[in-house]
């Protein structure tokens, strides 16, 4: 006769994947200083990953007030020596998303980096759900809400061509950002 053990999937069993994992509110924050995640960020992820660069001499306070979403997202990638923390932000920050894109409609290069950069760290959190296609869905619906995937030049001659009294505004070139944007959007797309 075979004997199997039923595993007791009670608070002592170890959680069967990572989004699944009981937190408290203390794994919610991270362990380490905003200046410590930002050098971890700058000086060792974002050269596995450089579609979203910060710009040498950046502070954690500047990136804050620019780039909230963006900044709270490298506090939890970075606190990759705290993986309890991290898996507790990236709960945060999946509430987040929801809240923010799909309830309140919100389209700005701070969502879309945010998304890039949890996407590109994925491997860290759980691959058992559907989280990372969802994200990188969302991450190219932003590109097209964003008009990211025109190229400039075309608008401006479309623009060109209609009568004066109907163009709304000037098209201005991509920025860096909004190019390494949308090549990891088209990057995390095709995988």
């Amino acid at each position: 006769m075979l004997h199997t053990t039923v595993p007791d999937f009670g608070s002592s069993a170890p959680p069967t994947c990572t989004c699944r994992a009981p937190v408290s509110k203390a794994d919610l924050v991270s362990l380490e200083s905003d200046e410590t995640l930002l050098s971890t960020y700058m000086n060792q992820l974002s050269l596995q990953f450089p579609f979203v660069i910060i710009p040498p001499g950046t502070t954690p306070k500047q990136l804050q007030a620019t780039r909230p979403f963006l900044m709270k997202v490298i506090r939890m990638v970075a606190s990759v020596r705290h993986l309890r923390s991290m898996w507790g932000q990236s709960r945060a920050v999946m509430k987040h998303i929801c809240d923010v894109m799909l309830v309140g409609s919100e389209r700005s290069l701070d969502l879309l980096q945010g998304i890039l950069v949890f996407s590109g760290f994925y491997h860290y959190f759980c691959m058992s759900h559907a989280h990372f296609n969802n994200l990188v869905h969302l991450a190219v619906s932003l590109v097209g809400d964003m008009d990211l995937s025109t190229c400039p030049n075309l608008k401006s001659r479309e623009a060109h061509h209609r009568l004066v009294l109907v163009r709304t505004e000037e098209t201005r070139p991509r920025t860096n950002e909004e190019r390494r944007a949308f090549l990891g959007v088209w990057y995390m797309s095709s995988k």
